[in-house]
């Protein structure tokens, strides 16, 4: 973790309201992009993310960041949007089984949203089958968008290592991005 980022946890977990506001005028306007790719919806996004830095402030004294402050946001936006998700498919597959009459019932996804979930849902396959230290790459790379130095500190290997590890991730996403598609 960078000094900066340390020393800002430091001060948040000693009731320090500037620091709390630095960390919150740094990331909102990222995390609620990143929860909003998931959800598709910019006001649950930044509801979500106004619930993060709710839990943020409420849990300070007992924060446990081990990795970046960046990293760390990222993956509890990332970890939010997926439980909103999972909710979400609960109460549609819920209020379908039961018939209810309500606002949710009427829900039809359109073509080109299921399309892109089945598409993301491919992409998470793809990734998943990938050799461990090449999705680990992936994963810091894309998903926590950590650049290529970021990435070799934090997997203690070389920039070099990770270009390769990234590249070759390429290859077979694409490959399988491709069988996916029924092109491959």
């Amino acid at each position: 973790m960078s000094a900066t980022d340390l020393q800002l946890v430091d001060r948040l977990r000693n009731d320090d309201l500037e620091a709390f506001e630095r960390i919150f005028a740094t990331y909102h306007a990222m995390l609620c992009d990143i929860a909003d790719s998931y959800v598709g919806s910019q006001a649950i996004a930044e509801e979500l993310v106004q619930d993060l830095f709710y839990t943020l402030w409420r849990d300070r004294s007992r924060l446990d960041v081990r990795q970046s402050l960046r990293s760390y946001l990222c993956r509890a936006t990332r970890n939010r949007a997926m439980q909103h998700l999972r909710h979400r498919s609960v109460v549609l597959r819920w209020t379908r089984l039961v018939g209810a009459d309500s606002d949710l019932a009427h829900v039809a996804p359109s073509d080109a949203m299921l399309e892109r979930h089945e598409t993301l849902a491919a992409l998470r396959t793809a990734i998943a089958a990938l050799p461990a230290r090449a999705r680990l790459a992936v994963v810091l790379r894309w998903h926590h968008r950590m650049t290529n130095a970021e990435v070799a500190e934090a997997m203690d290997i070389s920039v070099k290592g990770v270009e390769k590890l990234l590249a070759s991730a390429m290859d077979r996403l694409r490959h399988s991005m491709r069988t996916h598609r029924g092109t491959g």
